[in-house]
């Protein structure tokens, strides 16, 4: 039976974009995705009951960073969402949102779940060594599979070497780990993080985010990433218009994905500008003080708020039924010719 889809949008997502001239990759065929993933019991009877949130995903041992939810429930109230139909709509939605993996499951209220994932099988991590898929090979651009990891608290990333079987031994300092890859099939998007793994123990939350209560604005948010910029001695961002007024453009739907083409022309047009831009982030969660959270655990993320470069940025926080969605643009204001650019 077909029924209306409510989306709850798991918030352990974020992509990030470095503005870079050797972005795009040459796309190619992938016939087998997506993949049908595995989800614990457990966490399935979280998905039947209520909005999972990105502790929930970890309690699990699933390190997914990106992950879309949608709650499908049966016009009839004594009607039941088929299993078949589940499947169905958690491969479309993989499919639309051009993630690798998807999983379904139907709930004894009648309603069912489905989900997709950015990656096709999940990253594992036992004793310090963290494994990515070795489909990673065949999905991944050349040399855009990598591991980053930073501290729990401070400091920027670092890379972990990782085999020709796609394992890295991890710090034992606590921290957390994510993987990253762009997918050849998907060379419009860019970069994805596969995974975010919390490493000795650091916290899965968004506990050092200062509790503010409500819906918190762009310059509240501003604020605490100048907090952060402070502890590691680099001078605040403003907050600037035309980078606002270019984030507010690459909003896309609220969509994780990047779009590097509208990235380039928003490059572009910011040069006109006198603004050099330094990269994207784009964050959703259950509030703004998780959005935050994630941004600061995931080493890429980290890094680009903390771009010594940097000396402004823009920022467009939109309500989403389940949450918030964030676009932060990080740039710089150069004196060089904008021909230069071109």
């Amino acid at each position: 039976m077909r029924k209306p889809a409510s989306k709850r949008w798991i918030s352990f997502a974020a992509g990030f974009f470095v503005f870079s001239p050797a972005a795009s990759q040459a796309a190619t065929g992938e016939s087998s995705w997506p993949r049908e993933r595995n989800v614990p019991q457990t966490l399935a009877s979280v998905l039947c009951e209520r909005a999972a949130t990105a502790t929930d995903l970890m309690a699990n041992g699933l390190f997914d960073a990106q992950v879309d939810v949608v709650t499908l429930k049966p016009k009839n109230p004594s009607a039941k969402i088929a299993n078949s139909t589940a499947k169905e709509r958690a491969v479309a939605l993989a499919q639309r949102s051009e993630s690798l993996g998807f999983a379904y499951g139907t709930c004894q209220e009648g309603h069912a779940w489905a989900a997709a994932f950015a990656a096709p099988e999940a990253v594992n991590i036992r004793d310090s060594v963290i494994s990515v898929p070795r489909s990673a090979k065949s999905i991944c651009g050349q040399k855009t599979v990598k591991v980053l990891f930073v501290p729990e608290k401070k400091g920027r990333s670092f890379m972990v070497p990782v085999t020709d079987e796609l394992a890295g031994q991890l710090p034992e300092t606590k921290g957390y780990a994510s993987v990253l890859c762009s997918p050849k099939m998907f060379s419009a998007s860019g970069p994805r993080e596969w995974a975010l793994i919390p490493v000795g123990g650091a916290k899965s939350n968004a506990s050092d985010i200062p509790p503010v209560g409500g819906f918190l604005t762009e310059a509240e948010l501003l604020a605490w990433i100048n907090q952060k910029r402070t502890e590691e001695r680099l001078p605040e961002l403003k907050l600037d218009s035309e980078l606002t007024d270019a984030a507010r453009g690459l909003l896309n739907g609220q969509s994780i994905r990047h779009d590097l083409r509208a990235l380039n022309t928003a490059k572009i047009s910011l040069l006109k500008h006198g603004i050099e831009g330094l990269g994207e982030n784009r964050v959703g969660g259950n509030n703004l003080a998780e959005a935050a959270g994630l941004l600061w655990m995931s080493p890429a993320h980290r890094d680009l708020i903390l771009n010594p470069k940097a000396d402004m940025a823009g920022l467009v926080v939109t309500k989403q039924e389940q949450g918030v969605f964030v676009v932060m643009l990080v740039g710089r204001r150069t004196t060089k010719p904008v021909a230069k650019y071109q």
